[in-house]
């Protein structure tokens, strides 16, 4: 059972690059990027950033180094509510927890597994996490404005999640780092509720970038996504779809931005979707064509950069790929790949697992608060 619910991880979070950036955005973070470097000068250690998706994966970054060895079951927990329904009272309940620390940007992700949508408690006993320095973490919660801290080591963190009120944030989890994405939800939204509805289900995970363009060669740049999986037994399966969900094209294809991707009529669009790498203006709309439905915009540049990199590969012709189901090879005519001499070399056959842009996972950022009682140390 343990080594399965391990492998289940080692699926949904890739091994993130050490060169990658992570991102800057304020939503739901504690506080950009660039206030790390502020606070490069403080002795005490504190949370400069928190993501919170809404089926469990937890990511905080410290403002210095932490000893690894005391991000231990023992000083971190992810709780649900007791019998008593509340959040922040001592029978909150415990669930199993993956912990993993990169030292090398100071970033500590937690995995754990919950019904999309469903609030959880994170917890992090700060008087026993240290800094490299040996000093105490101070994880004092400010709001989700502010990184943490009142100036006194050791102040715990305690936090709970809530389904968001305001314009979502889709996480798009890649083996070139995060992009955090704004769904338009009041402008555009019976699109952004259909690529919700796919992301909390998990249609996205294991996923790939099956199609990439170039100005230069098809008049547009996009990368696209959310069709295909890469399952298990190392094979391409067809994502399972809804109803076709009605075109709400309008808001322009520029750089950066998120769209719905459909057939040549116009209420097409299911599962997939793609990236604006460049500004597409043959794709907005107009009196000559439907156009295309924008539903988000990546928020910071740190998506940017790792877009940009997505976008970066050797592009092949998989139509004929015989290992691959013809009624998914015609569709990988523009399939981006880590190595195109490889799969050459392989004798024209896609290894998914080795050879694909990955997109591990999609999932919608949570709202972050203080939880009632604040400091009230769980049960583990």
């Amino acid at each position: 059972m343990i080594k399965r619910f391990t492998s289940l991880f080692k699926r949904l979070i890739p091994a993130r690059p050490t060169s990658a950036p992570t991102g800057d955005s304020t939503f739901p973070h504690l506080q950009t990027l660039e206030g790390r470097l502020l606070l490069s000068s403080n002795p005490i250690p504190r949370i400069v950033n928190m993501f919170a998706d809404n089926r469990g994966v937890v990511t905080l970054d410290f403002s210095r180094g932490i000893k690894a060895k005391t991000l231990s079951k023992k000083n971190i927990g992810i709780y649900t509510a007791g019998a008593d329904g509340r959040f922040g009272t001592k029978d909150d309940s415990r669930l199993r927890t993956r912990i993993i620390y990169d030292s090398h940007l100071h970033e500590l992700t937690l995995i754990t597994r919950r019904r999309p949508n469903t609030p959880y408690r994170v917890f992090l006993n700060s008087p026993g996490i240290v800094g490299t320095d040996g000093v105490k973490l101070d994880g004092q919660f400010n709001g989700s404005s502010h990184f943490t801290g009142r100036g006194t080591p050791g102040s715990v963190f305690d936090v709970v999640t809530r389904v968001t009120t305001g314009s979502p944030v889709a996480r798009f989890y890649t083996t070139a780092g995060d992009m955090d994405v704004r769904l338009f939800r009041s402008t555009v939204t019976a699109t952004v509720n259909n690529f919700m509805l796919y992301a909390n289900f998990g249609a996205y995970d294991s996923g790939f970038i099956h199609r990439e363009t170039t100005i230069a060669d098809d008049g547009i740049a996009v990368i696209q996504g959310g069709g295909y999986n890469i399952t298990s037994s190392d094979t391409i399966t067809k994502v399972n779809t809804t109803a076709p969900v009605p075109i709400e094209a309008g808001i322009k294809n520029a750089r950066g931005t998120l769209a719905e991707a459909r057939q040549t009529n116009s209420n097409t669009g299911t599962s997939e979707w793609f990236f604006n790498v460049q500004s597409n203006p043959s794709l907005n709309k107009s009196t000559n064509s439907p156009g295309y439905s924008v539903f988000g915009k990546i928020i910071n540049k740190g998506g940017l950069a790792v877009m940009d990199a997505l976008a970066r590969h050797q592009i092949i012709d998989a139509s004929g790929d015989t290992n691959i189901g013809s009624d998914i090879s015609s569709a990988l005519t523009q399939l981006p790949v880590n190595n195109a001499t490889t799969v050459q070399l392989r004798g024209d056959h896609v290894k998914p697992s080795a050879d694909l842009i990955r997109i591990t996972r999609i999932a919608i950022g949570m709202d972050i608060t203080a939880t009632p009682k604040p400091g009230v140390k769980p049960r583990h």
